[in-house]
């Protein structure tokens, strides 16, 4: 969460991928950010960057961080 935004991911959508969403405070539009393969989990925000990782808990992998641009609006 930030001033104006709630961020969370979604670890798999009606297709099988994980996403990045975003929903603007008071008025609840929400916004797909990034779409991926499955198993998004964990997120993180800064004044400048969104982070998630890629975890499938029932695979013996371990979890992989990325990283992306946080939109300015």
């Amino acid at each position: 969460m930030d001033d104006e935004f709630v961020y969370w991911t979604v670890q798999q959508n009606s297709q099988g991928q994980g996403e990045v969403r975003r929903a603007h405070i008071g008025t609840g539009d929400m916004t797909t950010l990034t779409t991926g393969q499955p198993y998004f989990f964990e997120i993180a925000i800064d004044c400048g960057s969104i982070y998630w990782t890629i975890n499938n808990r029932e695979a013996d992998e371990e979890a992989m961080v990325f990283t992306m641009p946080k939109p300015s609006n």
